[in-house]
């Protein structure tokens, strides 16, 4: 299962510390330590998905980007690859091999993910109660629990070491886990214009665009 699941509770996400992190006591001060005044993150993600009996059925990795107001970018490299990108009104999925990009609106699950809330703390404590869950597995925790009913999942964990955010993880009601685990953080990188703008490439199929602009239609009044 692709991270489009957890950005339609999701996602986002979030963050890490570098030094300063080391000086903050909980997880919620690591937090608040590392966002700052950030507006953008990027980072390198391992992602695993394990079934209800505890079987891993999907590995996988690549490279994500956050910005706010509420965009992202997800880029598979392996086991294939597949673009995930949010620009602010449009979820863009593109799918090299199949030569085909589906687009919709973002929804108000993606608009209300972690992934995206992260760089917006006031919008995430209107979203989850966050609470502290203590050290365990050399990790400290910050756990999120949704204050209305999802279909996705029931909380989510964010897992911090000396460096900042090391693991996200949350489980959907079937029983699946998904695990997220991040290397090299960079803060308010230099990225180009049009990092999280999207373009279908020439000659690929592209699905659910045509809905998207019927549904921006006005009648015209009588």
């Amino acid at each position: 299962m692709k991270l489009l699941a957890i950005l339609r509770f999701p996602l986002a996400l979030s963050l890490l510390l570098f030094a300063n992190a080391a000086s903050a006591a909980t997880a919620r001060e690591q937090l608040v330590v590392f966002l700052g005044e950030v507006r953008v993150l990027k980072a390198e993600f391992e992602q695993i998905v394990i079934d209800d009996l505890g079987d891993i059925v999907e590995e996988s990795e690549g490279e994500l980007a956050l910005a706010a107001p509420r965009q992202f970018r997800f880029e598979y490299q392996t086991p294939y690859p597949q673009l995930l990108l949010a620009d602010g009104e449009k979820l863009w999925v593109y799918d090299p091999d199949l030569e085909q990009v589906s687009v919709r609106a973002q929804s108000t699950e993606e608009a209300n993910s972690p992934l995206t809330l992260i760089l917006e703390p006031e919008a995430l404590e209107q979203t989850f109660l966050v609470t502290e869950g203590g050290m365990e597995h050399e990790l400290q925790w910050l756990l999120l629990t949704p204050l209305e009913q999802r279909n996705d999942f029931d909380r989510l964990d964010l897992g911090f070491d000396q460096n900042g955010l090391r693991t996200m993880q949350y489980r959907d009601p079937n029983g699946q886990r998904t695990q997220l685990r991040f290397a090299n953080w960079q803060r308010d990188p230099a990225l180009p214009a049009d990092f999280f703008r999207f373009e279908p490439p020439a000659g690929v199929d592209v699905v659910g665009l045509e809905a998207i602009d019927s549904a921006q239609v006005q009648p015209l009044d009588d």
